[in-house]
């Protein structure tokens, strides 16, 4: 098994510049059967846009109906994708201390949608499943909107998602436990959070984990069992599968 195309001169062009992060590269991109054949027509493909500097780089992937180099002027960023994002982000940063990098998880934003909340002293404990305990509350934003949060802890990793359509307690919690089966995907380390803001055109997902002076990021635009699943299928580049 081989990096896609796409993704290998992705990781090749982030580690001519990132030279002190070690770049992770996904085996996997969210397809027609994750991403639906609305967003993605038979025939497509990916391409990518990298940013990266000394200590950080960024890789997003985009639909494209042709085969284009990474950073192409020709990746047109709307791809036929009416949220105008990448249907995937894989991020690394390295900071002058591992209390950085775990400053940096713990302030996980999902891509502008939902930022990561601390948990209140006021919020109600729940039971998301069997040994799951979890919380829920409502929040209030800068505008004075009122927003219902839940939270839970899932092998040393902190869930958060915003329900907005489910306003009432029960069923939160039910949607709560709806997620937790696709959050159990292989996942790196034993620290990270996940964010999943609930929009119409569906979740999307953030999860950010450390390595020591390192916070590892991807976001998926659609669905939770995206994001889980390029994360189960990240290497690094200096290993290249075969």
């Amino acid at each position: 098994m081989t990096f896609p195309p796409y993704v290998y001169q992705a990781m090749r062009v982030a580690a001519k510049t990132a030279t002190q992060v070690p770049i992770l590269g996904p085996l996997w991109l969210p397809d027609a059967k994750a991403a639906g054949s609305r967003l993605m027509p038979p025939g497509w493909t990916f391409a990518a846009t990298v940013q990266a500097a000394p200590t950080r780089y960024q890789m997003n992937f985009w639909l494209e109906a042709h085969a284009l180099a990474a950073n192409s002027p020709k990746v047109v960023q709307d791809s036929g994708d009416p949220s105008v994002t990448p249907i995937a982000t894989v991020s690394g940063q390295r900071y002058h201390t591992s209390s950085e990098a775990a400053r940096a998880v713990m302030q996980n934003n999902d891509n502008g949608d939902l930022r990561f909340a601390k948990i209140p002293k006021t919020a109600h404990r729940i039971s998301i499943a069997p040994e799951t305990p979890g919380w829920v509350w409502r929040q209030t934003s800068a505008t004075g909107s009122k927003s219902l949060m839940i939270a839970w802890h899932e092998r040393g990793w902190l869930i958060e998602t915003d329900p907005s359509f489910v306003p009432a307690y029960e069923t939160a919690v039910s949607f709560a436990r709806h997620l937790v089966p696709k959050v159990m995907a292989p996942m790196p380390g034993r620290t990270g959070t996940i964010t999943i803001a609930v929009a119409a055109d569906g979740q999307h997902t953030t999860a950010t984990w450390q390595r020591g002076k390192i916070a590892y990021s991807v976001f998926a635009d659609y669905g939770v069992s995206s994001a889980t699943t390029v994360i189960s299928s990240l290497y690094p580049a200096s290993s290249r599968p075969t």
